[in-house]
């Protein structure tokens, strides 16, 4: 069983996851040849088929992820209340809870259950310095960002299409599958410090309405992380309610 302290960019990274009856795959990348399509109208039906878009339950992720050559695999379930707070519960592959983390717009909160600590870190200082903010969240999902529902035409080649969004603290081009609206990668800097990522998404399922990637490549900080996910099983909650406690005996550190 993991006991060592839980590995920072971990925390950082995923800031920056019903029914298995409703369940469908998509297939992607399987138009030919080259097409006109509205700009405006793209953005749109992307921005609708976004999922992190109001309180979301995600019950089962698998994350592997390898750091100078260090590797960690771990399962967690993630809940998102809509706006500005994210619980992840991290467990072993027995099925133990290993650590509770809450994220908020200006707190890092970390229960290590193993360990009995209690962490306690501010977003904003723990995003200075490696270079993620809260908002990579939609990012970090395949989601599509601020970008202006300009007008016009745009080639959608082969079933794909680049867009652009600059906005400050990031610039990232959007790869978009022009069949089912969704983004099939993301390429950009993003950061107080300009630092370069890159995402894969594949395998697009829906399930409880939702058109979500089941399996997502991550490689960041100059692709020295490289993180993979693997998740099904989500939905629409019904409650925006996050609750998270800590143990009266647990010690207090804080993240720098």
């Amino acid at each position: 069983m993991y006991r060592g302290k839980l590995n920072i960019i971990i925390i950082i990274i995923v800031i920056t996851v019903s029914s298995c009856r409703s369940l469908r795959l998509y297939e992607t990348g399987t138009a030919s040849g080259t097409v006109e399509i509205n700009a405006e109208k793209i953005v749109e039906r992307v921005t609708l088929n976004n999922i992190i878009a109001g309180p979301l339950a995600i019950n089962k992720i698998i994350i592997n992820y390898e750091q100078e050559g260090e590797r960690r695999r771990f399962r967690a379930n993630l809940k998102y209340n809509g706006s500005d707070s994210i619980l992840i519960s991290i467990r072993t592959f027995a099925g133990i809870e290993a650590a509770r983390v809450l994220i908020e717009k200006d707190t890092v909160k970390i229960s290590d259950k193993i360990n009995k600590i209690y962490y306690l870190g501010r977003t904003e200082e723990l995003g200075k310095k490696y270079g993620i903010k809260f908002e990579f969240i939609d990012l970090f999902f395949g989601d599509i960002g601020n970008i202006d529902k300009r007008k016009g035409r745009l080639r959608c080649e082969e079933g794909l299409v680049k867009m652009q969004e600059n906005v400050p603290g990031r610039t990232i081009v959007y790869t978009i599958d022009c069949n089912i609206n969704k983004i099939k990668a993301i390429e950009g800097t993003i950061g107080y410090e300009g630092e370069k990522i890159r995402g894969t998404f594949d395998e697009f399922r829906s399930e409880d309405g939702l058109l979500y990637p089941g399996e997502i490549s991550w490689h960041l900080n100059g692709e020295e992380t490289v993180i993979n996910i693997e998740m099904q099983n989500l939905k629409r909650s019904e409650s925006s309610n996050i609750i998270f406690r800590v143990g009266s005996d647990y010690k207090l550190r804080l993240l720098k």
